[in-house]
């Protein structure tokens, strides 16, 4: 077995992602088929994001950018090297077009499977068989937790994750025994398929839930079996690619230093900028004299580098990435239900604290939006500096004056009926397409949206405009969803 995974490192120094980027990927991929023997039964399962640019499909790889089809990993390529693997059962798994109704349509990549997306996952070479997660107009829904027996109280099963890999674990769980197959035996697809997509049905259907999945298989294994071979050696084991040696390394590491600030949303926090392949070509154009000492030491002759600075840290002092943590807002990601007298004063308290914070942001938004003038004469590192301060600072104070208005919800008891049949216990804040505030809140939003564009615009291929990207497809709008609390587990 194999495992390339964002959540899967053996050393906690080493960074998740630095292998999840095209060449990784790929090299994985590659490697698995070519050391694949005649005699071998494969399954390779992908879960991630699949996407179509002009009509054509591909995978998406952690620097993935539709704009840059250098960053994808064509289908077709994947299907050629599957072709070409020896194994006499080739089964492949796509689990995409993923979305997470606990927690909202958060970022790109999270809409429905398409038709065409799906018969080009389907149309596999001869003699592989493909299951895919879920059927054209629907998703591969994954959760927070879920609860889907209802009326079992606390000690009920709680389901987290891949909706699909969580039915795969209780079908194996709950299958009665039977004679252990031999080598000789195929996997057997059709039946292992048609007993895991009733349960991913059943959990999608689940009233709290209210959804479809279905879960289908595509194609035939080859009629010719090989044999097994007991006196033939094991398949080789290979080592995942090394990643690739980065360009520019330090020019990206001191940008990323100076210009990073924490996830506008607790649970959204984006790959490592630092492990991704940034090429020395462009990145050498935002090499600047002007360090950031020298500019925090002389505010009078560097008053555009330092004012920039001083916002980008105001606002990673705002913000905290885990909750609990020092130094700003503590963001309610959820709270348990019901609402009582001692949770509205809480929330009282918190929003005269938010109404401060909010203060802050629009003063800092009207000081950037004082230096734009002076933004034609600075180098392109630190127009890209005060480009991204400034669309994020507007981003932040629109997704503050939201968080805000959805505190009121508690206070007002406007919320969403918890159903404790099904063990909900708790309110969740999820991410909503569309955004409850009113119109000025909203145009704040806008012209953060515009001001990413142009960054991404000017500075493309830059570690500015890949984070510009993400943080422009940010749902701002937010709900509560009604979830359980228990830990996900599988009977």
């Amino acid at each position: 077995m194999f495992f390339l995974s964002d959540s899967a490192r053996s050393d906690p120094r080493e960074s998740p992602t630095a292998l999840l980027v095209k060449g990784g990927v790929t090299g994985a991929y590659e490697q698995f088929f070519e050391t694949s023997r005649r005699q071998d039964r494969i399954v390779f399962y992908f879960g991630g994001h699949a996407l179509e640019v002009a009509g054509k499909p591909y995978l998406a790889p952690v620097e993935a950018d539709p704009e840059d089809l250098e960053t994808l990993i064509p289908l077709a390529d994947f299907y050629e090297k599957l072709k070409a693997c020896k194994a006499t059962q080739k089964v492949v798994i796509w689990d995409v077009c993923r979305f997470n109704p606990q927690r909202g349509r958060q970022l790109p990549g999270s809409g429905p499977m398409t038709q065409s997306l799906h018969d080009a996952l389907a149309a596999a070479p001869e003699g592989v068989e493909v299951v895919i997660a879920c059927k054209p107009g629907e998703n591969a829904l994954e959760f927070f937790n879920l609860q889907v027996e209802a009326g079992a109280g606390a000690s009920a099963p709680k389901y987290a994750g891949s909706a699909l890999l969580e039915s795969m674990k209780y079908v194996a769980a709950k299958s009665p025994e039977r004679e252990a197959p031999t080598p000789a035996d195929p996997i057997a697809m059709r039946d292992w398929t048609s007993a895991v997509s009733r349960r991913v049905a059943t959990m999608a259907d689940t009233p709290t839930v209210a959804l479809k999945q279905t879960v289908t298989l595509h194609g035939k294994m080859k009629q010719e079996q090989t044999p097994p071979d007991p006196e033939e050696a094991p398949a080789k084991r290979f080592a995942f690619p090394t990643p690739p040696k980065l360009e520019a390394l330090a020019i990206v590491n001191n940008a990323v230093v100076e210009f990073r600030v924490p996830s506008i949303k607790l649970d959204v926090i984006g790959p490592d900028l630092t492990v991704l392949p940034f090429r020395e070509a462009v990145m050498k154009n935002y090499q600047d004299g002007i360090t950031t000492q020298e500019a925090l030491n002389d505010r009078q002759k560097y008053k555009f580098q330092a004012r920039t600075l001083e916002v980008t840290e105001k606002v990673r002092r705002m913000w905290t990435v885990f909750p609990g943590g020092a130094g700003g807002p503590q963001f309610r990601d959820d709270f348990k239900g019901p609402v009582n007298d001692a949770l509205k004063t809480a929330i009282k308290k918190e929003q005269d604290f938010f109404a401060i914070g909010i203060a802050e942001l629009e003063l800092l938004n009207a000081e950037l939006d004082m230096l734009a003038d002076q933004r034609k004469d600075q180098s392109k590192r630190w127009q890209a500096h005060y480009d991204y301060a400034r669309a994020s600072v507007k981003a932040r104070l629109a997704y503050m004056c939201e968080y805000n208005k959805l505190m009121g919800e508690i206070l007002t008891e406007t919320l969403p009926a918890l159903d404790a049949k099904f063990g909900q216990d708790t309110y969740k804040l999820a991410s909503s397409e569309r955004m409850k505030s009113k119109k000025d809140v909203q145009a704040i939003a806008e012209e953060s949206r515009k001001l990413f564009d142009q960054l991404i615009a000017e500075h493309k291929g830059t570690p500015w405009a890949v984070q510009a990207k993400r943080e422009k497809a940010f749902s701002l709008g937010l709900m509560w969803v009604p979830i359980s609390s228990g830990a996900g587990t599988t009977p």
